[in-house]
């Protein structure tokens, strides 16, 4: 009874930040541990229950910088003879006037191999936009014009976010690739009074990596990288079709770890920043970790720019409980 409270103390505290309160893609530097946000797949990939939380606090110093939180959960289970795996994915994504919210439900299906195991998974959501016109932006020029400028701060009307995904796994490596956002939609006020569908970025995930043990056993160094390629951010659905926008993320990471406990390491994320990494492991398979990312692109040359500041919890553990043996006095129970 007291290890099940431990593990409800643990997810209610990883929750907290994104009960109550995102870009089309949004940037992570411990994507080793969010491997649920970018592949359904993964969904039940480990052989217990595992929860994380990551805090973003992006472009520190800028009002109106960018603050993300993702929580993930997911777990494996048997049904009919054969594997599966379930998770959540919940995010919260905050930048300048707009707020937005992604909810995710996933499933795999799993094959297991002699070499290892692949998670065939799709995904399937809410996605929910705010935005806070009158107090957090004013244009410029004239936006009149412009009729995907809400008139008034509002929320959109909940749409459907749908994603795929193909993930493999063993003790030394894991790669998988992803589709997010193929089917989605939401609607917004705009200043025309009229309601306009608009569509999430939709994009392609690639993501892998080795563990390499050392010639001393209580290290390995794990290499490992991630690209995602946004196919339409932000799009009109219904005119425009023809102007897509394309943008890549391309990150690389080496981490050295010592004894699965304790691990540092560098990343760097093309165009963008170079990111230095630590994290250990605390008490009954509890992770934390923390992450700074120095930006090399030009926004860097701003007096108020300092960097941006990540976040880790994560957390595994399993149902099991121990049980003790009970004495009867009766018959029936023998």
């Amino acid at each position: 009874m007291k290890q099940i409270t431990y593990n409800v103390i643990v997810i209610v505290l990883m929750l907290l930040p994104v009960i109550g309160k995102s870009q089309g893609s949004p940037q992570f530097s411990h994507n080793r541990f969010n491997l649920l946000k970018f592949n359904p797949g993964f969904a039940g990939q480990k052989e217990n229950i595992c929860t994380g939380l990551i805090h973003r606090d992006q472009w520190r110093g800028f009002e109106g910088g960018i603050r993300t939180t993702v929580v993930n959960a997911h777990a494996p289970f048997q049904l009919f003879g054969k594997s599966h795996g379930v998770g959540v994915s919940i995010m919260q994504d905050n930048f300048a006037f707009n707020s937005d919210f992604v909810a995710n439900l996933a499933y795999s299906y799993k094959i297991q191999t002699d070499n290892g195991t692949f998670g065939l998974g799709i995904n399937a959501g809410v996605t929910y936009v705010t935005m806070d016109v009158e107090n957090g932006w004013q244009a410029e020029t004239s936006a009149s014009s412009d009729p995907y400028i809400p008139a008034a701060s509002g929320k959109s009307v909940p749409g459907f976010d749908a994603g795929i995904g193909l993930f493999y796994s063993n003790d030394n490596l894991y790669a998988g690739i992803s589709g997010l956002h193929l089917y989605n939609s939401y609607k917004i006020q705009s200043q025309d009074q009229v309601v306009k569908p608009l569509q999430l970025n939709k994009a392609i995930n690639l993501v892998a990596g080795y563990t390499v043990p050392l010639n001393n056993p209580d290290f390995k160094m794990q290499h490992g990288f991630m690209i995602n390629y946004d196919l339409s951010p932000f799009s009109d659905i219904t005119e425009n079709k023809s102007q897509i926008s394309q943008l890549i993320q391309i990150n690389l990471s080496e981490t050295l770890i010592y004894k699965e406990t304790i691990w540092g390491g560098l990343s760097y994320r093309y165009g963008d920043a170079i990111i230095g990494r630590v994290g250990a492991k605390l008490f009954k398979d509890v992770k934390i970790g923390v992450a700074y990312d120095f930006g090399t692109s030009v926004i860097n040359d701003y007096n108020n720019f300092h960097g941006s500041f990540e976040l880790l919890v994560h957390y595994c553990f399993d149902l099991k409980v121990d049980k003790k043996t009970k004495g009867y006095k009766s018959i029936r129970f023998l």
